[in-house]
């Protein structure tokens, strides 16, 4: 079964250009509505430029929201973020 939806999403993506894909048509609209600027969570009113759903909706890597709070109300002068962006 795996393979067949494999199959079927190659050839779509051969036969229908990115602009009319769902999820291109969906990261437009919620881009232009935030205007690139998260929404909800830690980081609200920051700026965002990979904007996709989950980080401008403020739900990206949402386990961690209670840690990074944590680390906001610590009022410390300075975080170094030795993070590797996407976890590579």
């Amino acid at each position: 079964m795996n393979q067949i939806i494999r199959y079927t999403k190659r050839i779509l993506n051969e036969f229908i250009p990115s602009r009319f894909r769902i999820q291109t048509i969906v990261n437009s609209y919620v881009s232009d509505k935030c205007s690139n600027i998260v929404v909800n969570g830690p980081f609200k009113g920051q700026l965002n430029k990979f904007a996709s759903i989950p980080r401008l909706l403020g739900t990206w890597e949402k386990e961690l929201h209670p840690v990074v709070n944590e680390i906001i109300n610590q009022n410390y002068d300075c975080i170094i973020n030795v993070g590797s962006h996407e976890g590579y």
